[in-house]
């Protein structure tokens, strides 16, 4: 989707993955949004692709923000998550799979006259 560090992808990043992978094999919608931002110079702007010597270079985010929100084939949000991470390695984040709760409503099994 970005450019990752690769210590950043290979662990946090992917735990997210996985967690998304899971989510939906389960039958939830997933909707993500993920807003990157590049710190230069003391101030903070959207990572933008420019030219130089003909060849497009794609800033690399420093700052990651990912909004995920979890949803039945109805539309109703089951769970919704807000991520900030630095593009580093050394953070961690937990995959956290449907409660019990969370997949009685993805499957339809916790609503009314089911």
């Amino acid at each position: 989707m970005f450019p990752q560090a690769s210590g950043f992808n290979r662990h946090v990043y992917t735990q997210l993955e996985s967690e998304m992978a899971t989510w939906a094999n389960l039958g939830a919608h997933v909707h993500v949004e993920v807003d990157l931002m590049v710190t230069r110079h003391g101030g903070v702007q959207s990572t933008q692709s420019y030219p130089v010597d003909g060849n497009v270079v794609q800033q690399v985010p420093d700052r990651v923000t990912v909004r995920v929100r979890y949803t039945d084939a109805d539309g109703n949000t089951i769970k919704r998550i807000r991520l900030r991470f630095r593009n580093l390695e050394g953070q961690s984040y937990t995959a956290q799979p449907p409660t019990t709760e969370q997949l009685a409503q993805l499957t339809g099994s916790g609503r009314s006259g089911s």
